[in-house]
């Protein structure tokens, strides 16, 4: 047997937790500026790709940027991130 959830179930839960763990993101980036997913996904008990996810949709609206290689790297948040 399988179940299956509604789309409109799953675009609801969607509108309602993304914005916020971008909002964690966004504090943990404040935080730690170099912050890796994987410790990202730790603090937010959200998989990697789900941090992933997140982390592509910040830097696509222009919200975050990562500077610096993978492993010395770091996380700067835009002036958008105001708005």
């Amino acid at each position: 047997m399988t179940f299956r959830q509604s789309h409109e179930y799953l675009k609801l839960a969607q509108e309602e937790t993304t914005p916020k763990t971008t909002q964690k993101i966004l504090s943990a980036i404040k935080e730690k500026p170099g912050i890796t997913r994987e410790e990202l996904a730790g603090l937010l008990r959200i998989t990697p790709d789900g941090v992933k996810y997140h982390l592509y949709n910040l830097k696509k609206r222009g919200v975050i940027k990562r500077v610096g290689g993978r492993r010395e790297g770091v996380w700067e948040i835009s002036r958008k991130a105001d708005d």
